[in-house]
């Protein structure tokens, strides 16, 4: 994470960046990376899923599926799906420090997921953190998740006092 004044200083900020690479195990098929035997990504995500969802009435759908004259069974393959709006992914992040409060200007389609999201992570009240938006365009989910460089302009705007922008 680099913070600049400019986009040449930060980019040559980031030229002073060294990184230490370390080859992992890599499974790139979506089901076989969930099955025994497959490099385990996180040691606290068992057969690389970090969490499963169903919704609806299980006793009725397998009731249902009891009475069926039929049962189709079809497996779908979905690839790995980027969502890439055409606008980029950024934000603002202000801090006022004489009452204490954060306000992140960023475009998400869920903002009151997202306050929520950033109180439990710094720790904060509600009333110390607000998350604005403008106009936002379609983005089929990608834009409802909290993603770190938020929480870093954050973070970043409070060290420095000033407001953050990341783009």
């Amino acid at each position: 994470w680099v913070v600049a004044e400019t986009p040449e200083q930060a980019a040559d900020a980031a030229a002073l960046v060294e990184v230490d690479w370390d080859d992992l195990p890599v499974a790139m098929d979506c089901v076989r990376v969930m099955q025994p035997g497959a490099p385990q990504i996180w040691s606290d995500a068992p057969r690389n899923i970090c969490f499963e969802w169903e919704l609806g009435d299980a006793a009725a759908v397998e009731a249902a599926f009891g009475k069926a004259a039929r049962i189709v069974e079809l497996a779908v393959r979905n690839n790995r799906i980027v969502q890439s709006p055409m606008e980029t992914r950024g934000c603002l992040a202000h801090h006022d420090a004489a009452a204490d409060k954060l306000t992140l200007e960023t475009g998400t389609q869920m903002p009151n997921p997202m306050k929520t999201q950033i109180v439990g992570l710094l720790g904060l009240k509600p009333e110390q953190i607000r998350v604005t938006v403008d106009d936002v365009g379609g983005g089929f989910g990608g834009r409802n998740s909290l993603y770190p460089e938020q929480v870093l302009a954050l973070l970043s705007a409070k060290a420095l006092r000033r407001p953050v922008k990341w783009m």
